[in-house]
């Protein structure tokens, strides 16, 4: 494996034989999957640049409230529409509400990883 520039990869990125990966601009690039004897330049893919804020029409969901351990619900209750939209949202604005500017800085998404995270942090 050579990686040259700054690429990042997911859990379930995995490499396989000889495998070159080159971003030649300025911008952080994503790579997932299986990556099989290929060499790929990603420099003029779309990066992991700022963040582009969307509006998405929801509302409350029943029964959707955090515990101790954060959301714990069946996972096709989770992947439902709008419903980590929704929660994400919320602690958004709990945490604009007691003060705290929430435009710049660093937001640390976790879970246990086992499923959905890649997606979820998208």
């Amino acid at each position: 494996l050579t990686v040259k520039g700054t690429i990042r990869m997911g859990r379930s990125t995995r490499f396989v034989g000889c495998v070159s990966i080159k971003n030649t601009s300025d911008e952080a690039k994503y790579v997932s999957g299986k990556i099989e004897d290929a060499e790929l330049d990603v420099s003029g893919e779309v990066g992991l640049g700022a963040l582009k804020p969307t509006v998405v029409k929801s509302g409350p969901i029943s029964g959707q409230k955090p515990g101790t351990s954060g959301l714990r619900k069946k996972t096709k209750e989770f992947v439902s529409e709008n419903y980590l939209n929704n929660f994400v949202q919320s602690v958004f604005d709990a945490v604009i509400a007691g003060g705290t500017n929430v435009s710049e800085g660093t937001l640390v998404v976790g879970g246990d990883g086992r499923y959905y995270n890649d997606k979820a942090i998208q």
